[in-house]
């Protein structure tokens, strides 16, 4: 992924990190906590929660929360169905037997996905300054050209005929494409 999308998926978790603290904090405000702001809050959690949960998956973090000891149950995976977990009779374990409550487990696990792609749109960035990046992706561009056509020609996504048995063949006649137009261009331009 580029690094303006990778920033873009960063921005999203922080905006659904702010939008779920300012949620939990009237949430918890010591009985004056307003409704019709919470209520407006959830929403604003809920909007945000799409595109924070394609930034989870995007860094590789997954959430996932067990059911409550002496309950049993299913496990809850993904943002949507962990964000609002504390607000279920059984999540609400903390306290003298060491359980996290859910919801500061959905805020670590959203910090922690967020410095991985800040991570990683900082390795991005320095991949792109070395001159042999672009070399690699000028090459690749160009000896993909007949498996690209193939694939749009027999309807299979490109990797799958580059993976297959006329991959190397098609690399093959990339190159001598490739050959072939830098030989007419060198003609067309007099150097032959």
């Amino acid at each position: 992924m580029n690094p303006n999308d990778l920033r873009e998926r960063r921005d999203a978790l922080v905006r659904f990190n702010n939008v779920y603290v300012e949620y939990l904090e009237e949430l918890h405000k010591n009985g004056s906590a307003d409704p019709k702001e919470a209520l407006r809050l959830r929403g604003e959690v809920i909007e945000a929660m799409p595109l924070a949960q394609q930034a989870l998956t995007t860094a590789g973090v997954e959430l996932a929360v067990t059911p409550p000891p002496m309950t049993g149950g299913v496990v809850m995976r993904g943002l949507p169905n962990t964000a609002f977990l504390h607000e279920q009779p059984g999540y609400r374990l903390e306290g003298p037997f060491g359980y996290k409550p859910t919801y500061a487990y959905v805020l670590d696990m959203v910090r922690l996905g967020s410095q991985y792609l800040t991570e990683r749109e900082r390795e991005e960035r320095r991949r792109r300054r070395s001159p042999l990046y672009w070399i690699d992706r000028a090459l690749r561009l160009t000896l993909g050209i007949p498996a690209y056509l193939v694939s749009l020609v027999i309807g299979v996504p490109r990797w799958r005929v580059e993976a297959s048995a006329f991959g190397p063949l098609l690399r093959g006649v990339g190159v001598i494409a490739d050959l072939a137009g830098v030989f007419a261009l060198g003609k067309l331009i007099g150097l032959y």
